[in-house]
């Protein structure tokens, strides 16, 4: 137990020699000859990552009530996977959504916020004939971002 305090306190004295408090930097500032200022550029790289942060937390998506399109329920893959790459060309900017519900493939489509905005892409996907069957409006929760929340539920 001494030896090994004896060991700690040598290395400890041999290594404190080589410990300085603070270093020169170059982002050193002196006013009126009285006083110094250092900044750290690790400071500034520190306060860009954290507002950078903020801002992500801000245009995080919102769960809001909303609406999807519930384009098919099949048991045959290869038309699920049909319409679903015509929905991904035609409409690139909404989301398609694929679950398994064994034995059942199924197919929603879209966030819309509105009932009237989500009749519409289903008018053209009916219109569209890909497949025999109907095109289901389902109140669903949906995730938006910030800005795209309707005044009536933020």
């Amino acid at each position: 137990m001494i030896t090994k305090f004896f060991l700690t306190a040598l290395l400890f004295t041999f290594f404190s020699g080589y410990v300085f408090a603070q270093s020169k930097f170059s982002d050193t500032v002196t006013f009126n000859n009285n006083v110094t200022l250092v900044k750290d550029s690790r400071i500034e790289t520190l306060e860009n990552k954290m507002t950078s942060y903020s801002v992500s937390i801000e245009r995080k998506p919102v769960t809001i009530s909303g609406y999807r399109l519930m384009v098919l329920s099949s048991t045959d893959r290869e038309l699920v996977m049909k319409v679903r790459a015509y929905l991904l060309r035609t409409f690139p900017d909404q989301q398609v959504f694929m679950y398994f519900q064994s034995p059942y493939i199924k197919l929603k489509f879209g966030s819309f916020t509105s009932k009237a905005e989500a009749e519409t892409y289903r008018k053209q996907i009916v219109a569209a004939q890909l497949f025999v069957g109907n095109v289901y409006l389902l109140p669903e929760k949906i995730q938006v971002s910030p800005d795209k929340v309707p005044v009536k539920q933020k």
